[in-house]
């Protein structure tokens, strides 16, 4: 209870310049509630005729109606803007946090945190804030005057208040809060396994292997409807000791009125005030079924805000050229666990060096630590016999280029896809790198040629050219190639290194692959299933 008062005080902190329209939809809402309050009220003033009652009734309808649309419409332009403001921020967090933290949560995971997560804070914002507000007010208000029929009024209408606006939802909140989080988590599982299965399309379909997903699906799914059930209950619970709190209050007044021979008037004024005044307090007990998933989204969206990055990119650095790269006694590795321990490497100012190795010994761990996406766990890496770390990013990230093993392409143009290696570049410049990437000649047969939009018909082998393309347009110092070549047939593989050979007597290329062809132009190997010593 105590982490959800503190994350709901951290929201708050999201509010800023919005406060003044929180308080200003809280107005409109009291004002709301007291329109709708004064229906009964005034029923009980036996002045009153009927025709003026019926007129008064009327008014206070139509009025209960405007406010609360007023209230509802500010609240909602508040909670809009803040969650714009939260999930720009949230955004600015993975900037800082990637690649590690996408490795580490998962696609769907994080498809789920930047969408459903924030977008059920919204409840918070629309439906939390100007409640409590209105509640404490309104009801406030109410039991100062019940105080003047009766102090027992007061006492009994103060009593209901508590155990409805405050004891019953955090009660139950909190009995949800465990269910709550295991479903958002069992959501984000949900989507993840969609995604995977989307992605592995071709391969299921291939080893027929569809049953054994769905069944897997619905297992999951059976388990987030059994946390949803455990939810509801708690929920039909919390109505049902609500209404059943409603009438006791109702049935408290009657009986005090009667026991102390108080006047007939004043007894059932103070009854009706007491049973028509817990609209805003059983608005905070309706919140508790809301706010398990709030609470538990809040969690994972402020946990994600509060992870450090791995890395923080230096802003005041030095500005060096490449010359040449140090690695000494480095253990690489994700989150304290070493894939490569006391490695040691050296990188000459030119030169093509080959990193072999089996699957999981940390040839993409060693590229990501040498573009200082991960940090080291141990040990110094030097560039141009200058502490790495004291380096300008902006300045290292234009001096390498690094090809993971799978490119990226968005939906935009051939063309623009290739200059995201140099942004600025001419189309002669695009056209010389496709050519040096051997995909020139299959741009020119699109109808469209290098205005071609980019689609799913793209296959592996052609993603990859155009990522090489890239390297060849950013023209870095320090090449770093990761399975360069897994995707490509003999023929482009060796039209391609032949055309990166050309350039070992101009820059430094770092080549990681299992083909054989692919280190063959290599000038020296780093072994990493067997090494010893320094290269």
């Amino acid at each position: 209870m105590k982490k959800n008062i503190i994350n709901m005080t951290r929201l708050f902190g999201f509010l800023g310049a919005s406060r003044f329209k929180l308080f200003l939809a809280a107005f409109f809402g009291i004002l709301g509630h007291v329109a709708a309050f004064l229906i009964p009220v005034l029923g009980v003033y036996s002045a009153l005729t009927q025709n003026v009652y019926l007129k008064s009734m009327i008014a206070c309808a139509i009025l209960r109606g405007l406010f609360r649309y007023i209230e509802q419409a500010l609240n909602h332009e508040v909670a809009f803007r803040v969650l714009a403001e939260i999930r720009h921020t949230v955004f600015v967090a993975l900037r800082k946090l990637v690649p590690g933290h996408f490795e580490r949560y998962g696609y769907g995971n994080l498809m789920t945190l930047i969408t459903s997560d924030i977008e059920l804070l919204e409840v918070f914002f629309a439906h939390t804030i100007s409640p409590i507000l209105i509640a404490l007010i309104f009801n406030g208000a109410l039991i100062i005057y019940l105080q003047s029929l009766h102090i027992l009024f007061a006492l009994v209408a103060l009593c209901a208040y508590v155990l409805i606006g405050i004891i019953f939802p955090l009660y139950f909140s909190n009995k949800g809060y465990s269910n709550g989080v295991k479903s958002r988590n069992k959501s984000s599982l949900i989507n993840t396994l969609t995604l995977e299965s989307v992605f592995g399309f071709t391969d299921i379909t291939q080893y027929k292997m569809w049953n054994v997903k769905m069944d897997g699906l619905k297992k999951q799914q059976h388990t987030l409807n059994s946390l949803n059930d455990s939810l509801n209950r708690i929920n039909e619970k919390n109505r049902f000791i609500t209404d059943s709190t409603v009438l006791l209050s109702f049935v408290c007044i009657l009986m005090i009125g009667s026991i102390l021979h108080l006047d007939m008037t004043s007894t059932l004024l103070g009854a009706t005030i007491v049973v028509s005044s817990f609209g805003p307090v059983i608005a905070l007990s309706n919140l508790s079924s809301n706010l398990q998933h709030t609470f538990a989204s809040a969690t994972r969206v402020l946990k994600l805000l509060d992870t450090p990055p791995s890395m923080v990119p230096v802003t005041q650095g030095d500005a060096c050229d490449y010359l040449s790269f140090d690695m000494i006694a480095c253990d690489l590795g994700y989150h304290e666990t070493p894939v490569l321990e006391a490695f040691s490497l050296h990188l000459d100012q030119r030169g093509i060096v080959g990193i072999k190795g089996a699957s999981g010994k940390g040839k993409t761990t060693l590229f990501k630590t040498m573009m200082q996406l991960i940090p080291p766990l141990k040990g110094n890496i030097l560039w141009s016999s200058h502490d790495i770390r004291r380096i300008n990013t902006k300045t290292l990230r234009k001096e390498i280029g690094y090809m993971e093993q799978e490119t990226t392409l968005f939906k935009d143009t051939i063309a623009n896809n290739i200059r995201i290696g140099k942004w600025d570049a001419t189309h002669d410049e695009i056209s010389e790198a496709a050519k040096k990437a051997n995909i020139h000649d299959f741009i020119m047969t699109l109808p469209q040629g290098y205005d071609t939009l980019i689609n799913n018909s793209v296959s592996s082998g052609e993603k990859q050219r155009i990522g090489l393309a890239r390297l060849f347009l950013h023209d870095a110092s320090l090449w770093l190639l990761d399975e360069p070549t897994s995707n490509l047939d003999s023929l482009n593989e060796a039209e391609i290194m032949q055309t990166i050979e050309t350039l070992k007597d101009e820059k430094a290329i770092v080549i990681s692959s299992h083909r054989k062809s692919t280190l063959s132009i290599v000038d020296s190997k780093v072994d990493l299933d067997h090494i010893s010593g320094t290269m």
